[in-house]
């Protein structure tokens, strides 16, 4: 699978359940295979589309977070931050600084740098800085569904074949029923990893943008 004597992977979410809907299936492959797999959410969403937030909702939506952890059969820390002060600046770099000293991962996974929320472009502007001394490999996972319509093109250079780990993927996704429990987005994230998985001839894959791979 990846590249590199260092098998601790670090992926980061901008919120709980991105991960699952960018790569779940690649972090159940990842950890069968035997790599140290960590996920990192920043922030708990409790707002409703009227801004007002709501404490029951934030511990629904960690209850969710950790039941999808489970699933997935990996390590997950939640940061909690503010989403209102949350953004790139000196701060939030060095917080994501010792981060990364601290885990040391060979591989670290973020959010598309394009995508149409302001805070996966944050995280991803924050990732570059820190990931700056290139002792990791670093790739961003497919934007968020679902998401803002932009101009910009998500260019995959890598894809995961999940096929095997649908089922986990499924599952993750479904851990958040306070998200996705009403609507048929779910069917479309696995819908977008058949696509995925046709353009590479198995049946279900993640995709991704490598920004740098470094092989010791």
């Amino acid at each position: 699978m990846l590249e590199s004597k260092n098998k601790k992977v670090l992926a980061l979410a901008p919120h709980a359940d991105d991960i699952e809907i960018g790569m779940g299936g690649s972090i159940a492959r990842l950890v069968q295979n035997g790599y140290e797999v960590k996920i990192i959410n920043l922030i708990i969403p409790c707002e409703d589309v009227f801004g007002q937030s709501s404490e029951t909702a934030k511990k629904i939506r960690l209850a969710e977070s950790v039941k999808s952890a489970e699933i997935m059969g990996v390590e997950m820390e939640t940061l909690d931050l503010d989403p209102y002060t949350f953004g790139y600046n000196r701060e939030t770099t060095k917080l994501f600084d010792q981060i990364i000293r601290d885990f040391d991962p060979g591989h670290v996974f973020m959010t598309w740098e394009h995508d149409s929320h302001q805070d996966h472009q944050a995280l991803a502007r924050i990732v570059y800085g820190a990931t700056r001394k290139n002792r990791c490999s670093v790739y961003m996972y497919e934007t968020m569904i679902p998401g803002g319509i932009s101009t910009y093109a998500f260019r995959p250079q890598m894809f995961i074949n999940i096929s095997d780990h649908i089922e986990q993927k499924k599952q993750s996704i479904d851990a958040y029923k306070s998200v996705f429990g009403n609507n048929s987005i779910a069917e479309a994230i696995i819908g977008r990893a058949s696509f995925r998985g046709s353009q590479i001839g198995v049946n279900y894959a993640e995709a991704f943008e490598v920004v740098k791979e470094i092989i010791y």
